[in-house]
């Protein structure tokens, strides 16, 4: 920036800066302006005292924990907008919560509007990283439960200017501190992370995966016989494996592929593959880098768990799968080669390995194929609890309908 005669002149360059900003403002507004508008109904929500907060993942709650209880699903990524008097007319009184001019300020008044008209007693929600499931927490008198959907590390509890990488506001800002009145988490790692970073956690529930809870005793209890030599986990995303996002990610998922495809080989072992996707794009990958010896399971509910459960150890760069697996005591390997540190396994042991060559890899796998399933549990036990806990007796599903329950009887 320049001055002539006393006034500021913007260089043409700051001038295309700010009208691209300004451009993409408004062509995002407009997109989400539309959306809502495609998907207008002139009514209210559904009442009902329990209210799934979110269609992502709701079919699970329904079907796993909530089923008898007939709850009602608030959408919240506008695949249905409710635009009936009753609900304007709380979007007017609810105007006192916004903080700033926004359009995600004013959505989250659309949503405590929402919240309102059902009814609802308790709401729960299978996305517990929604920055508006935690904000309504605040705004709403109702209990409140979230369920831990994915692995979280530093970089999903903290801001942006610590970790750009982060997807919370910066500090002081709406959505910079996490609220979770009852949280089902992975394990008491997990809760110590989110407390550890000043985030309000009421009661924490450290007991494992929901899925892989309700897989392991609901549907394929008990020790498994082994099938599979390994089971690769795949981690395939055409963005970032065909794409340009999370060049680190890409980095150590081609490496760990390279070594185990050179394992297979050397060692002269089949490698089962459980695919993530029904990509086609992601199962001739996997074809041409195990040069078609591979066993490829397809994507459906509960293929990842069924192969790892009956492999003789699971292989994984970062997935939440393998750590459900290593919950249950299943031998797992998680390989870091990706330079990050915090994609690594948080408690090492014999279950993780960062960085080093090929040598290593085969010292490592061949250590744990060559350990038996008890040494490893009795190893890992500590970790597990940490990390993935499973009891059997307790299983997420079950303990999150008793808590609903309790809290629509009025008796907790």
């Amino acid at each position: 920036m320049s001055t002539k005669r006393g006034k500021a002149i913007i260089s043409p360059k700051v001038r295309r800066l700010a009208a691209d900003i300004h451009g993409a403002t408004i062509r995002k507004f407009t997109a989400a302006a539309w959306k809502i508008l495609a998907h207008l109904r002139l009514a209210s929500p559904p009442r009902g005292e329990l209210v799934v907060f979110d269609q992502a993942g709701s079919d699970r709650l329904l079907a796993y924990a909530f089923d008898g209880l007939h709850p009602a699903v608030l959408p919240v990524r506008y695949e249905e907008v409710y635009a009936g008097p009753a609900v304007l007319w709380r979007c007017l009184l609810n105007l006192r919560h916004i903080r700033e001019l926004k359009l995600r300020q004013l959505y989250k008044v659309y949503l405590l509007s929402c919240l309102e008209l059902t009814g609802a007693r308790v709401v729960a929600t299978w996305v517990d990283n929604s920055v508006y499931f935690q904000e309504l927490s605040r705004l709403y008198p109702a209990q409140f439960i979230a369920m831990q959907n994915g692995y979280r590390t530093i970089q999903s509890v903290t801001n942006p200017s610590q970790h750009p990488r982060g997807w919370l506001s910066d500090a002081a800002r709406w959505g910079s501190v996490l609220r979770l009145p009852h949280f089902f988490c992975f394990g008491a790692h997990t809760e110590e992370l989110y407390r550890r970073y000043g985030h309000e956690i009421g009661k924490a529930y450290p007991l494992g995966s929901f899925l892989a809870g309700y897989y392991k005793t609901e549907l394929d209890p008990g020790r498994a016989p082994i099938e599979h030599d390994l089971c690769l986990i795949s981690e395939w995303r055409r963005g970032i494996m065909m794409g340009q996002d999370y060049p680190k990610v890409r980095r150590g998922l081609d490496a760990l592929h390279a070594n185990l495809a050179r394992y297979a080989d050397d060692r002269k072992v089949r490698v089962t593959v459980a695919l993530c996707s029904g990509d086609p794009d992601e199962a001739a990958a996997f074809r041409a880098l195990f040069a078609g010896a591979a066993q490829l399971i397809a994507h459906e509910r509960f293929s990842c768990y069924r192969t790892m459960d009956r492999s003789d150890v699971s292989i994984s760069f970062f997935s939440t799968a393998a750590f459900e697996a290593f919950g249950w005591g299943s031998k797992t390997l998680l390989c870091n080669y990706s330079g990050d540190e915090l994609l690594t396994c948080p408690i090492p042991g014999p279950w993780s390995l960062e960085g080093g060559d090929y040598l290593a890899f085969c010292d490592k796998l061949d250590a744990l194929r060559a350990m038996p399933r008890e040494v490893f549990e009795a190893e890992s036990a500590q970790a597990r609890r940490q990390l993935m806990g499973f009891d059997p007796e307790r299983p997420p599903h079950r303990e999150i309908r008793r808590l609903a329950e309790s809290f629509l009887e009025g008796s907790c």
